[in-house]
């Protein structure tokens, strides 16, 4: 989760980007405002006012819309709060650019542990990979 539980203010952008996530995946989804609500725990009232950008976006509220609609944290967190746009979450080469990118950090990090404890004279970084190496590391 995003927030720990923590109710915070939110930016407006990030709100506008979130709610636009959100609206999205509630209407892939098929969801209605009551189905919502049920799975919000939270009144009729208050999801409609969510839904029509009627009412400021928490960092708990966010968290539990993340939850309850399955939202991919990373992906929603790239495409949000990174790049500034929220419908490239749905995109299926951005999804692969990201399992890419996440293959060559957990690369960088598997060679920094493995090299955390050696002298520097021995430390070398091989960031350089082919593109089949990257692909077959994503899947």
């Amino acid at each position: 989760m995003y927030h720990q539980g923590k109710a915070f203010a939110v930016s407006a952008d990030r709100q506008r980007g979130f709610l636009t996530l959100f609206r999205e995946e509630w209407r892939r989804r098929g969801l209605t405002n009551p189905q919502v609500a049920a799975r919000l725990g939270r009144s009729l009232s208050l999801v409609v006012k969510i839904k029509a950008g009627r009412t400021p976006l928490t960092g708990h509220l966010i968290d539990q819309l993340v939850e309850i609609l399955e939202i991919d944290v990373v992906r929603a967190y790239f495409a949000v709060d990174i790049l500034n746009e929220p419908m490239i979450y749905f995109e299926p080469v951005f999804l692969q650019s990201l399992n890419k990118t996440m293959a060559m950090y957990e690369r960088i990090l598997t060679t920094y542990r493995a090299q955390q404890d050696a002298p520097e004279d021995d430390v070398t970084l091989d960031l350089e990979a082919d593109d089949d190496t990257l692909d077959q590391t994503a899947q």
